[in-house]
């Protein structure tokens, strides 16, 4: 199941190879087709073809695929480890998405650090997350607000306004 999924994400990505090359070209109207038609075709080849054999045929099938495939051979290995791939373009595409400046890389390795050394689980590390947001909300937030007082101790114009509106 896994290997099919994988061949059906691969298949995919060509479709969107395509999509991109006609949305340069200016030809929005063919969007459709990678959207909504290509995509079946992925999941025929990969997924629907391969189900209908397997569940034909029955056990033999199945047999037969485990015997021709074997998980230390080179076939399986190749494809678990391209598989296994598919974890860091995930992570890729949020680390795009996420920093905007480099100091930003802190706080997201920090944030890895912290779950693989405490061991937390994804909602554990969620509330830390949270929390560390939060404070940094707050830090970015005092930065931004406008100095009352003068270094001197002395009541600038500003102020003077600041108290009338009290």
């Amino acid at each position: 199941g896994a290997i099919l999924f994988y061949g059906t994400a691969t298949i995919n990505l060509a479709w969107q190879g395509m999509g991109w090359k006609w949305l340069e070209k200016g030809d929005t109207h063919k969007l459709y087709l990678v959207d909504m038609v290509l995509p079946w075709i992925s999941h025929i080849v990969c997924s629907f073809i391969p189900t209908f054999v397997i569940v034909y045929f029955g056990q033999d099938m199945v047999t037969f695929i485990m015997n021709s495939l074997p998980m230390d051979g080179l076939p399986m290995k190749t494809l678990f480890a391209l598989g296994s791939l598919l974890p860091c373009v995930g992570i890729a595409i949020l680390l795009k998405q996420v920093i905007a400046k480099p100091t930003d890389f802190l706080t997201f390795f920090f944030g890895f650090t912290l779950a693989a050394v405490m061991g937390c689980n994804l909602i554990a590390c969620s509330a830390i997350a949270c929390f560390f947001a939060l404070i940094n909300f707050q830090i970015s937030t005092l930065k931004n607000r406008p100095v009352v007082a003068a270094a001197s101790g002395e009541l600038t114009a500003a102020d003077d306004e600041e108290e009338e509106d009290i």
